[in-house]
């Protein structure tokens, strides 16, 4: 694949589209995201946390690839937007999301905010 333009891409990429469409805003953060994993092997964004849970206005195939991606993790998840963003109202909260190029992470499939919950959750098959 060749050597990337940067080594670490740091950001707070723009949420929406200012351009009400039927009273919904289109999410820009996505194109971010992909952009960044083309430009440099890691990459640390803070979004909307929406697309974890496979919500929101991204695409169900974005929300997809970013959760079934082996290199990617969340670094911490705050529910309440305004404890960051203060006066800011998102929905489902934010994600401080880390991607690495060179390391395997595992994929986080379906995302658990809480890490009790995590570690119950990790002790049942989805098979059952």
């Amino acid at each position: 694949m060749g050597k990337k333009l940067f080594d670490f891409c740091i950001g707070n990429p723009p949420y929406q589209n200012s351009i009400d469409t039927y009273n919904r805003q289109e999410p820009l953060y996505p194109f971010f995201y992909d952009s960044a994993e083309t430009v440099a092997d890691k990459y640390i964004l803070i979004s909307p946390a929406r697309f974890l849970f496979n919500g929101g206005l991204t695409s169900k195939e974005w929300n997809k690839k970013m959760l079934e991606d082996e290199h990617l993790k969340v670094e911490s998840y705050i529910d309440d937007a305004r404890d960051v963003f203060p006066n800011t109202d998102i929905k489902g909260g934010v994600a401080v999301v880390y991607r690495d190029s060179t390391k395997e992470f595992g994929a986080i499939g379906e995302f658990i905010p809480n890490d009790t919950l995590r570690l119950i959750a990790s002790r049942f098959s989805k098979n059952l």
